[in-house]
């Protein structure tokens, strides 16, 4: 492949919502610009984009994945990104290396929430310049013109044609270069529009437009091109990626319209950090690739300077230095080297063992260092159930392995239900997360919903003896206990307290009925949950001069407890968690009915324009898997932000419900 300088360089991400048709128009372009003699098709899993064997296997795109293209002396960096929600993190990334973005959108569903959310994405990475892509328009009931129409209600009057599809379907008419004459009547109500738009940029062409004089076609052409490449223009184009048409438009518009890297800004925490060729290589980690054959390959941007094979980097995260033995442009899994990547460029570093998605690595001294990507928070929890000790023992190495690659990948262990939670996104991602660990790890394992860490706790007080008698041949077990529980406030923990008088228990034995009060608190009556906000006093007991021990005195504490507990009015505390949700205001009362029927409260309701924002109180046992839920109440337009706030009663007939279920599983354990 030939060198290219940085104004050579056209770095595009490719976006929309999930089969909106962006890695069928990926395949079409890579064929217009002969890098392939036959474009592949998703149903026969064998685009260039979508190489990896999960994406095969589901048909979708799962990561974000650069795709070199060569046109007209220039280099495309084309990032082709998911559509699917649960990863949303590709599209951040995807976003964080472009200048320049081409939205597809399908004209039969017009704008989704995937549209939408990298929209989002390309405004928070200041991606100013980009351009609308039609798709599917030889389907039932689609209207290029409606959908023009539906995308400048949607993101503003800039958004104009810039062709539109000919009466046979088989060509497009460039509106620039066709004049003013000839046009039909549609043609030429989005001519004018598209005249009027551009106007607004350019002095000089607006006071011909009101002038009444004719539009020079050359004019007309430079100002448009630059209106897009400011962002004060988004043109929309139809393509038709099957058979070609459009094609070659789009990629001339690309080349053309397209920024420079140099010069753009990327957020940075100490301001903005501005593309340049001087100074030391600065880059940024856009994605890492861990796979068992090829092994570890981190998809980078350079952000400053330029890198060269052999260059020593050191990231800025883990204090780690490393060594770029080699680079690459990458097309799909095509690996081209090259000997130095240019400021803005992208491509691919082999075997940085230490460099995780979203790293800042730099030779020499950094000058500034990038803001962190803005990833989704992962908030779709799911427990991991390995099949065997030796899968339970290589879990957790495996789990840190697929970290580095997609940091939306969160992983926690559940002190009170031992159980290791999974955090994605949606559910779509963890059934990927399970995928890997078994292809990739040979690590098997269930996905299930977590168990909800309840505690137990009293209402009542209560005393309870309980005699520890064993006798085995030789020493036996003995150990006497008398105990009192009360009720604490909320919070408080546990307390102990002793009142024995005259050394009924002796006091070398105390101790250990404290311990063994300790462990018994682990592991309650009801539900196995651990009971708080109790206090328990010894009152007294007895001992053996020989069969009595620290043992059996925990022992006969630690049944004493649970007996105690049952008459004291026991009952089950349930985590509630306070959750933010911003949805569109249309939804609002699907929302607020939602949020009653999972037994949460509306504290307040905030609105910011066409968006409302809800602050509940939720039971966890009802939210664990949200983020899905919510897509579907929201038309995949809403988010929200989850945190635990305190402990509430648990409701009678769900408190009955737990206690049935632990009562069953025990059941089942003892039969096995």
């Amino acid at each position: 492949m030939d060198a290219y300088t940085p104004d050579a360089l056209r770095n595009v991400v490719l976006v929309g919502h999930s089969r909106a048709g962006k890695t069928t128009l990926a395949e079409a372009m890579l064929l217009a610009t002969r890098a392939l003699s036959r474009p592949g098709r998703v149903e026969d899993h064998n685009t260039v984009s979508d190489h990896d064997e999960q994406e095969q296997a589901h048909g979708y795109s799962i990561g974000m994945t650069p795709v070199a293209l060569e046109m007209r002396g220039h280099r495309i960096n084309l990032l082709d990104t998911p559509g699917t929600p649960d990863f949303e993190g590709e599209v951040a990334a995807g976003a964080a290396g472009a200048e320049m973005a081409v939205v597809v959108i399908d004209a039969v569903g017009g704008v989704q929430p995937g549209t939408e959310a990298a929209w989002r994405h390309l405004d928070l990475a200041g991606v100013r310049s980009r351009v609308m892509v039609v798709t599917h328009l030889d389907r039932e009931s689609t209207s290029f013109a409606r959908t023009v129409e539906a995308l400048r209600s949607r993101f503003g009057p800039h958004v104009v044609a810039l062709d539109i599809p000919s009466p046979d379907g088989k060509a497009v008419v460039d509106l620039v270069t066709a004049g003013d004459g000839g046009l039909a009547p549609d043609a030429a109500v989005e001519r004018e529009q598209l005249i009027e738009t551009a106007a607004e940029s350019s002095d000089h062409l607006l006071n011909e437009y009101l002038e009444g004089e004719p539009i020079p076609i050359d004019e007309l052409h430079d100002v448009v091109i630059e209106a897009i490449r400011s962002g004060a223009l988004i043109p929309v184009l139809a393509v038709s990626p099957i058979d070609g048409t459009g094609v070659s438009a789009l990629l001339d518009l690309i080349v053309d319209a397209g920024p420079s890297p140099l010069g753009h800004e990327q957020p940075g925490e100490a301001g903005p950090v501005t593309c340049a060729v001087g100074g030391a290589p600065t880059v940024r980690v856009l994605r890492t690739i861990v796979d068992p054959f090829v092994g570890h390959l981190s998809v980078v941007k350079v952000v400053t300077g330029h890198l060269g094979a052999g260059a020593q980097l050191h990231n800025t995260r883990g204090g780690a230095d490393e060594r770029a033995t080699h680079l690459f442009v990458l097309r799909g899994k095509e690996q081209i080297e090259v000997p130095t990547l240019v400021a803005g460029d992208i491509g691919a570093i082999p075997k940085l063992m230490h460099a995780a998605t979203g790293d800042v690595l730099f030779e020499g001294i950094a000058r500034s260092s990038l803001a962190p990507l803005p990833l989704p928070v992962p908030t779709f929890r799911s427990a991991l159930h390995p099949h065997s000790k030796e899968d339970v023992d290589r879990l957790s190495n495996a789990l840190h392995r697929l970290r580095e690659q997609d940091p939306t990948i969160g992983v926690e262990r559940d002190p009170d239900t031992a159980e290791m939670i999974l955090l994605t996104v949606g559910e779509a991602q963890a059934s990927i997360v399970a995928a890997r660990l078994r292809k990739t790890y040979n690590i098997a394992v269930d996905l299930d919903v977590p168990r909800v860490p309840y505690r137990e706790t009293i209402a009542g007080s209560a005393e309870r003896q309980y005699r520890h008698k064993k006798q085995t041949g030789g020493h036996g077990q003995f150990a006497d206990v008398v105990i009192r529980v009360e009720p604490l406030a909320p919070g408080s923990g546990f307390e102990f307290a002793e009142q024995v008088i005259g050394g009924a228990v002796p006091k070398q034995f105390i101790p250990a009925v404290e311990a063994g009060l300790h462990e018994a608190l682990s592991n309650g009556p009801l539900s196995g949950s651990p009971i708080v906000d109790v206090r328990v006093t010894l009152l007294g007991g007895s001992a053996h001069a020989v069969d009595s021990s620290e043992m059996a005195f925990k022992t006969a504490a630690a049944h004493a407890l649970k007996e105690a507990v049952l008459e004291a009015r026991p009952s089950l505390l349930e985590p509630v968690m306070a959750l933010t949700i911003e949805v569109p205001s249309d939804r609002l009362g699907d929302l607020m009915g939602d949020i009653t029927s999972r037994r949460g409260a509306v504290e307040s309701v905030d609105s910011h324009g066409t968006t409302s924002v809800v602050h509940a109180q939720i039971p966890l046992a009802t939210v664990q898997r949200y983020a899905s839920d919510l897509r579907a109440i929201s038309q995949g337009r809403g988010s929200f932000q989850i945190r635990f706030d305190h402990y509430a009663p648990l409701p009678a007939p769900e408190q009955a419900r737990v206690v049935a279920a632990r009562t069953d599983a025990v059941e089942e354990r003892a039969a096995r």
